[in-house]
This record gives C-alpha cells, sequence and structure tokens, in this order.
C-alpha cells in the first residue's frame, strides 16, 4: 500500500476523500458526514470518529495532501505579502480565536498572490500523529482556484463551488482572480442571493455572463431551477479524465468531487 496516494478534503460538516496509484488509477473515492448530534464536539472529535470506523484513513501512504476548508481567509498580493504579517491580515476578518491557531500561507501562482489562513493547533497534532508529518496542507480554496484558474478563458465568468451549505463563489475577468468568498446558505433565497449580489457588485449581465458549477448541486434541484430563472448561461463544470477507475463513477454528476479530485 506504499505506492498509494491519499487527497482528503476537511470541510465544516464532511470530510471527502480518495485514494489513487502513482498512474492515477483511482481505487476510493468517499464522502463522509459528521455526527452532528453533538453540537459541541469539535472538529478533532469528528475526525477521530471517522478514522476509527474507516480502515483506509489508516493505511501508509506513499504521498497525502490535506484540503481544509477553514471558515476565514483573505487573499494578499505577493508584492505586499509578509510572512510576518499573516495575523495581523487575518485577524480583521475573524477575530481573536478562543482556540489556539496556527497561520498558514499558501502560494496562488496563478495570481501572483498569497492565501492566508488560520488552522487549530488541534487539528495539525490530529494530522501529524495519522500521518507522522508526511502530509501536505493546504486550504481548500488553494487548489479550487488552481483548477478552476485552468478552465477560464479571456472574458468574464462566475463559478461556484458548493459543499456542506456552503457557497463558494469566485469571478475570474480575463483570467484574473477578481473576487473569491464563500457564504453559508440555508435556503434557495439565500444561495439566489449572494449569487446576484456579486453579479450586482460586478455589473455582471446575467444574461451574458457564464456560471459554472461545481459540488453539491444537480440540474433536477430546485435551487437550479430557480437559480437558471436569473441567470441564462448556466453549465457544469468539466471534469478532465485524470484518473483511470473501475469504481463507478456514472452514478455521480461529474462536477460533485470536483474539488477533491484536483487537490495538488
Amino acid at each position: 500500500i506504499a505506492q498509494y496516494k491519499l487527497s482528503i478534503l476537511i470541510g465544516m460538516d464532511s470530510l471527502t476523500y480518495c485514494v489513487y496509484t502513482d498512474a492515477k488509477e483511482l481505487l476510493v473515492l468517499k464522502k463522509i458526514d459528521f455526527d452532528k448530534t453533538n453540537k459541541f464536539s469539535q472538529l478533532t472529535d469528528q475526525l477521530a470518529i471517522v478514522w476509527n470506523d474507516d480502515r483506509f484513513l489508516n493505511l501508509p501512504f506513499q504521498d497525502c495532501s490535506i484540503l481544509y476548508n477553514a471558515p476565514h481567509y483573505t487573499i494578499i498580493p505577493t508584492r505586499l505579502y509578509s510572512e510576518a504579517d499573516k495575523a495581523t491580515y487575518l485577524l480583521p476578518l475573524k477575530g481573536t480565536s478562543p482556540i489556539k491557531e496556527q497561520y498558514l500561507a499558501d502560494v496562488l501562482p496563478s495570481c501572483s498572490s498569497h492565501l492566508i489562513y488560520a488552522v487549530p493547533q488541534e487539528l495539525l497534532q490530529f494530522l501529524d500523529k495519522k500521518y507522522a508529518h508526511a502530509y501536505q496542507l493546504q486550504h481548500s480554496f488553494t487548489s479550487l482556484i488552481s483548477a478552476l484558474y485552468k478552465q477560464t478563458g479571456f472574458g468574464r465568468e462566475v463559478f461556484l463551488n458548493i459543499r456542506d451549505h456552503s457557497l463558494q463563489i469566485f469571478f475570474f475577468d480575463n483570467k484574473e482572480l477578481i473576487f473569491s468568498n464563500q457564504f453559508p446558505f440555508e435556503s434557495e433565497k439565500d444561495f439566489l442571493y449572494y449569487i446576484l449580489l456579486v453579479f450586482d457588485q460586478f455589473k455582471l449581465n446575467p444574461m451574458e455572463v457564464p456560471l459554472k458549477i461545481a459540488g453539491t448541486l444537480s440540474e433536477d434541484s430546485a435551487i437550479y431551477n430557480q437559480l437558471y430563472r436569473y441567470v441564462q448561461q448556466l453549465s457544469f463544470v468539466k471534469l478532465p479524465i485524470i484518473f483511470q477507475s473501475d469504481l463507478d463513477l456514472k452514478q455521480h454528476p461529474a462536477h460533485l468531487f470536483f474539488d477533491v479530485l484536483h487537490a495538488e
């Protein structure tokens, strides 16, 4: 099993992972929802339950990529970035945390920027124990922005990724990332509000600007039907054939696992 690789996306309400080989043969693709009956449990408590119940996550891996969907982040142009100021950049967005955190910065080559975010110290200790420091940790947006950038053309395009009642929005103009953010939503009204807010903020014509969708949204859903009333050029992102697999992936929409399958 030592030649196998693992990619994990840790969200607020779930964990998604895939196991694959050097030859990009996809062996396991799985999403696990956290147990939310105990509202006071910490993220590491939820992860401990998942690892105790899932044998694949406990195997030794040659390479392990962890994507963490930290709720707060900011993007700073590289020319303005200072390693010593990571906390200063982020604190206005999230305030002081009652738990111990470590501030990290990912490089965004396509944007000539750094993405700054905070990770609970307990989460780092958990991952260190499970994978003995043999893993790479990034914010989930780092990989997602890179993957979406490769799908952009020249002109204006808006991308959505939906995960765990979180709406992640990205706006590119001539391949330049202009805006990215994530918003929690509980209803169709919330969902539409945030999307139309972005269109309005950047004076985008919903009849002309394409909106491309990834994540947990289907074409026959009520939200999609409502969205189509306001934005005419709707489509789902394309998932390049980067994996060979015997798994029956056709039972799921190709865009459903876009974020974890593009982990870098």
